[in-house]
């Protein structure tokens, strides 16, 4: 009985141990009379900062360095999924326009220091947002089918035969959750059927975190068996060393969001921790930072805020 209760009272203190708390809050980009921002993203090395408008038109870049944000472009749905190469000078991004009353779309990359931008494809119909797979290889979907490029220099584009194939990959795709190995990719959906979103591998790639619309948010592991499940838990996105994750917390009337959080959570111990708690503000689609603890939301407002936490273990 005693071995028991000393069992028990440690297991109650890494209970509580495990705390998380913002030391800073910062606005990175406030709205001005033509803008609001909305889907802010840490490049690789966590330095800088990527966001669009509320209408995926246009893409912005804050220097956490300098404190300084330009503009890179003000291109039609430029901002929806756009990503960083891996060494973080330039981004990749989808763009479209209408032809004869026809949506057509086409794949850029742009330099952050010069603002070159760059079509590679032009003119489809039927293509993904293109996904960084190195600092000049992409890969993107057409007709459902993944193509990889890639490209020496700006006058040297080639068509890679096969896609480069990823060790280990998970994905929501129609929704179903995927594991992909190795190039070959199989259905998982741990928690039978439903529409999953926001599927993720943790960095050290031993869970697997995801949402299904209307049960909440589970993180299992590789196998699929449930370790935790959150209700009321949407955009959840891993910390930096996959030991907690963070998401938002919100609520509508069936037609607009009317109150949103962000919240944290420790995996381990399945502590939830509040992160904002604003009356006055709507924080929603947070992202943590790859290399550091800082997470990054918009407000419905049309801010882009930051928040720095600390942690203590």
């Amino acid at each position: 009985m005693r071995k028991i209760s000393l069992t028990l009272l440690v297991l109650i203190g890494l209970t509580f141990a495990q705390t998380i708390k913002v030391v800073e809050t910062q606005v990175i980009a406030q709205k001005n009379n033509q803008t609001e921002y909305a889907f802010p993203q840490f490049s690789p090395d966590g330095n800088k900062i990527l966001f669009t408008s509320t209408g995926y038109n246009g893409l912005w870049v804050h220097d956490k360095n300098t404190n300084e944000t330009v503009q890179l472009n003000d291109l039609r749905g430029a901002g929806y999924k756009p990503v960083f190469s891996k060494d973080g000078d330039r981004v990749f991004f989808r763009h479209d326009e209408m032809v004869n009353k026809r949506k057509h779309f086409a794949i850029a990359h742009q330099s952050i220091e010069n603002k070159k931008i760059e079509n590679i494809i032009e003119n489809e119909r039927d293509i993904s947002p293109p996904k960084a797979v190195g600092n000049k290889m992409f890969v993107y979907k057409k007709d459902d089918m993944p193509v990889t490029i890639s490209y020496e220099d700006d006058n040297n584009v080639c068509l890679l035969e096969k896609p480069t194939a990823v060790e280990l990959n998970i994905f929501t795709e129609n929704s179903n959750l995927y594991l992909e190995k190795n190039g070959e990719k199989s259905i998982l959906n741990p928690v039978g059927e439903g529409h999953y979103i926001w599927g993720s591998l943790s960095p050290n790639e031993d869970k697997i975190l995801f949402t299904v619309a209307g049960r909440g948010t589970f993180v299992t592991d590789l196998e699929g068996n449930v370790l935790l499940n959150i209700k009321n838990a949407n955009y959840p996105n891993w910390s930096v060393d996959g030991k907690w994750f963070v998401y938002m917390s919100d609520k509508d009337d069936g037609h607009y969001i009317t109150s949103s959080d962000i919240n944290a959570v420790h995996v381990a111990t399945q502590k939830t921790f509040p992160l904002t708690t604003t009356e006055n503000k709507i924080e929603m689609y947070p992202t943590w930072s790859p290399v550091e603890n800082n997470i990054l939301y918009h407000t419905i407002s049309g801010d882009i805020e930051m928040l720095t936490v600390e942690i203590q273990e």
